[in-house]
């Protein structure tokens, strides 16, 4: 079974907050594809996604380790991010 959360992420770019699905057996590099193009299909085009874009918790600015499953990392329900 496929298990997701929620995450709230904030597109400095657009000064704009979108809510996306991740899967909690991902790694953090792996999600970082599907909330880019998850962004750029729920604004429209707006965004546009570059290689260089980065995902960062909000609340203590980290980047987290990459290469651990968000289940590893133990993050929940409501983990807010910020895209640049």
């Amino acid at each position: 079974m496929d298990i997701k959360i929620l995450v709230e992420v904030y597109v400095k770019q657009l000064n704009k907050t979108y809510n996306v699905f991740v899967p909690t057996n991902k790694t953090i590099h792996e999600i970082a594809s599907i909330i880019l193009k998850s962004i750029q299909e729920q604004s429209g085009g707006c965004y546009q996604y570059t290689k260089d874009a980065t995902i960062y918790d909000k609340e203590n600015r980290n980047i987290e380790n990459t290469t651990l499953t968000i289940e590893k990392l133990s993050l929940l329900n409501g983990l807010k991010l910020t895209l640049v």
